[in-house]
Formats: structure tokens, C-alpha cells, sequence
């Protein structure tokens, strides 16, 4: 047995560290692992005993001529057998290491493990399309955020939502448009990320969830992301070029606001503000492209409740990054509501069913569209009281079910709109009806 080997009469030495660079415990390891393990860890924890062990023999021996002979000899003895041992037990780790991390792990091992598997299953369509494309293209892929497809579907959501309010009653909103306004809302958030890293590149690489984009991590430099940038503008022109003069307009005055918003932080506590101004122009956009113009009576409405929406979802996003954007010097809503996020969050989310509201009854929606608001209403709620603003990982998890959120009203704008037209033919028909009996009775 390894501890009557160790404790006979051989006298201590420092033991190595574990060889092992990964945590498990017993139920990770066979029951014969694991004694062989805890024998080994025995052996290291009576490293003191046989220290005094020493000493005692130390004070009995101390006039003795062969005593400093002695120790040496004992000391290399035990020292070429436990090294045999321990480098038996390492090349026996080493061998079942792939093993073991297979194996069920208790507390942090459960624990990181499940956060890999909840990762893997979170990997999109897109970023798997991003992965599979030749090395040289990744990095521009990643600049442009294809592998996170969530930013450009909260970016297009409000354009959808413009374009299916703009639509005729009784009628689908054209699938032309949304599909124009999908690959736009693609090529202008690409740019936009494009312009956030460049004049975030030193900032990023204090940041450990943002260290790897292309730009800080040199896979991309300035000018060659420059050039990238003057070709996602030109392609979103293209695309812009091919709706009416006011879209257009409206198109070219969002670029000023999109340029600006990465020094919002620089200089203001509400960089989210900025961001939710540039980004929900996408409304205005998506409804002057089917009518032509805007109807502010209905387009102001939805961007407010649009910016606040942004609010919402970015705050609790920069919660991710808040003590680094302390440490640099950066503002935020998130740094600035810190544990009153809640609080904060709960007024911006009655500002947004609010104007959902008042877009409804401009719009003259039916019952479907209120049914929608109150499911945002309910959805906002769980959202803002159930974040752990403390835990990165939820506070991603919420910040992604915005997109769920975003098709909801999507499908209930259009529900709305459909149902529009069997409240006009009622009440066409009950018109009828009622000249009819005028004409019978005269």
C-alpha cells in the first residue's frame, strides 16, 4: 500500500505539486483512481509530520558521526520512489484525461461544463456559415458581426414594424420591402460595427469579452478596415438608391447619428439614448417607403417606443461589460442605474408600451394588435425583474430574447392590419343595411 510505503521509516521531502491541471472529484474518478489519488494527497498532507518526525530523530542523533550520511541516503531513497510513483500516477492522468473531463464533475466542473454545452447550442446558423468560409474572409465576416445575427434583427425589426403599419388595411405588408429592408438592415449594421471598432480598437483590448474582434486583435488593420467600410456604405447606397427620395433622405441623415454614437461614451452617461436615435431610424425609413412620407402621427409614436425599447435591451447588455467601462473611464446607463436598473428599466418599459399604445389607436388597430401590446407589456416586465444584472451569461440570455419579442409585435401589427378589414365591412354592410330599410319604408 502507497501510505505504508511512505510513512515507514523513511524520512520526509518536499513533495511536488499535482500534476493534474484540472479540478474533479471522486465521482469523476473510478473508486480505484480515486483511492490511488487520496493515498497521494495523504502523502503530501503528512509532509509536516515527517518534518518533526526528522527533527525528533534530528535532536537524537545529533552527536552521531554517520547521521548527515544517513539523512542523504534515506532522503534519495525516498526520493527515486516517490518520484517513480507520482511519474507512474501523471502518465496515468495524462492518459485518462480525455476521459475524465468526460466524466460527470461536481460544482464548478458541472457547472463550466454545462456553460460549454449551453454555448454550442446557442451557435447560430450564421456564425457556423462564418466558420466554415476561408480564413481570409473570418475576420471581415466578424467585423461586420456576421456570426451575432441578434444586432441586425433588433436593428430590423423597427423597420418591419414601419413597413407592416404602412401597409393597406385587410393586406400583408409587401414582402419586397421587407426583404429590401432586411438586407439593408444587414449592410448598415455591419458598417455601424465596423465604425464602433475602429474608434474602439485600444478600448477593446482592455475588455475581455471584446479583445478578440479583428481590429483590436490586429487580424484587421485601420486602413484595411477603412476600405471594408467604404464598401458596406457603397453597397448600402445601392440599396437605398432603389426606394423613394424621402426614404432616401432619411437614409442619409441616419449615417451622422451612426458615425457619432461610439463617442457618446466618451463624453455622456447615455450612450443608449444615441444608440436607440441611429439605430430606429430604420422606422421611418420602412414606412416612408411604402407610403412615400411619414405619418408622424403614427411613425413619432414608434420611434419613442423604439428608443426606449433600445434602452432596455442595450442596458442590460452593457451590464456585461460595466466594470471594465468603469476601469476605462466610459459611460453608460448601465454604470449610471447600477442596482436601480430595475427601477430605471421599468419606467423606460411603460414609455414603450405607451407609445405602442397611442400608435395603435393612430393607426386604428383592432383587437389583436392590443393583445400584442399586452404580451410585450408582460414580456418587458419578466425581462427587467428577473435579470441578474451580477451574471453576464443572463444578462446576455435577456438581451437575446429581445428578438423574440421584436417578431411578436411584428406578427401582431400584421394580425392588426388584417383584422382592419372585417371591422370596415361590417360596418359597410350595417350602411346597407340601413339605406335599405329606408328605401323599403319609403
Amino acid at each position: 500500500m502507497l501510505s505504508s510505503k511512505l510513512f515507514g521509516r523513511w524520512n520526509s521531502i518536499s513533495l511536488p505539486r499535482h500534476p493534474l491541471p484540472f479540478k474533479c472529484f471522486k465521482s469523476s474518478l473510478p473508486s480505484t483512481d480515486w483511492n490511488y489519488g487520496k493515498q497521494l494527497s495523504l502523502a503530501r498532507a503528512s509532509t509536516g509530520l515527517l518534518s518533526e518526525r526528522l527533527s525528533s530523530r534530528r535532536c537524537q542523533c545529533a552527536h552521531s558521526s554517520s547521521y548527515r550520511g544517513h539523512i542523504c541516503w534515506t532522503r534519495n531513497l525516498l526520493h527515486r520512489k516517490l518520484q517513480t510513483e507520482l511519474q507512474l500516477f501523471q502518465g496515468y492522468s495524462q492518459l485518462n484525461r480525455q476521459q475524465t473531463l468526460l466524466l460527470g464533475c461536481r460544482q464548478e466542473g458541472q457547472s463550466s461544463r454545462c456553460d460549454a454545452r449551453t454555448t454550442r447550442r446557442n451557435m447560430s446558423l450564421m456564425s457556423s456559415m462564418v466558420d466554415a468560409t476561408p480564413s481570409r474572409v473570418q475576420p471581415y465576416l466578424r467585423l461586420m458581426r456576421l456570426d451575432r445575427p441578434t444586432g441586425t434583427w433588433l436593428v430590423y425589426w423597427p423597420c418591419a414594424w414601419g413597413i407592416a403599419l404602412a401597409a393597406d388595411p385587410g393586406h400583408l405588408p409587401s414582402l419586397y420591402m421587407l426583404g429590401l429592408c432586411g438586407l439593408a438592415a444587414l449592410v448598415v449594421r455591419g458598417a455601424a460595427c465596423t465604425i464602433n471598432d475602429m474608434w474602439d480598437r485600444d478600448f477593446d483590448k482592455a475588455v475581455e469579452r471584446t479583445h478578440t474582434r479583428p481590429i483590436a486583435s490586429g487580424a484587421i488593420s485601420r486602413s484595411q478596415a477603412l476600405v471594408f467600410l467604404g464598401g458596406q456604405l457603397s453597397l448600402a447606397l445601392g440599396i437605398l438608391l432603389n426606394l423613394n427620395p424621402y426614404s432616401i433622405t432619411l437614409g442619409c441623415l441616419a449615417v451622422v447619428p451612426m458615425v457619432l454614437y461610439p463617442l457618446a461614451k466618451r463624453f455622456t452617461n447615455w450612450p443608449q439614448i444615441f444608440l436607440g436615435v441611429t439605430t430606429n431610424f430604420s422606422a421611418l425609413i420602412g414606412y416612408s417607403a411604402v407610403h412615400g412620407s411619414c405619418d408622424w402621427s403614427i411613425v413619432l409614436p414608434l420611434y419613442v417606443s423604439c428608443i426606449a425599447w433600445t434602452v432596455i435591451y442595450d442596458t442590460i447588455y452593457g451590464h456585461q461589460d460595466k466594470k471594465y467601462d468603469m476601469a476605462l473611464g466610459l459611460g453608460s446607463t448601465s454604470i449610471l442605474m447600477g442596482d436601480n436598473t430595475k427601477y430605471w428599466l421599468t419606467g423606460f418599459g411603460a414609455a414603450m408600451v405607451s407609445g405602442l399604445m397611442v400608435v395603435g389607436a393612430m393607426a386604428e388597430q383592432s383587437v389583436a394588435y392590443y393583445l400584442t401590446v399586452a404580451l410585450t407589456a408582460a414580456h418587458i416586465s419578466n425581462q427587467v425583474w428577473t435579470v441578474d444584472i451580477h451574471n453576464p451569461q443572463d444578462c446576455w440570455t435577456k438581451f437575446r430574447s429581445n428578438n423574440r419579442l421584436g417578431a411578436v409585435i411584428f406578427a401582431g401589427i400584421i394580425a392588426g392590419t388584417l383584422a382592419k378589414v372585417s371591422t370596415k365591412d361590417s360596418d359597410s354592410s350595417t350602411k346597407l343595411d340601413k339605406e335599405e330599410e329606408q328605401a323599403t319604408s319609403e
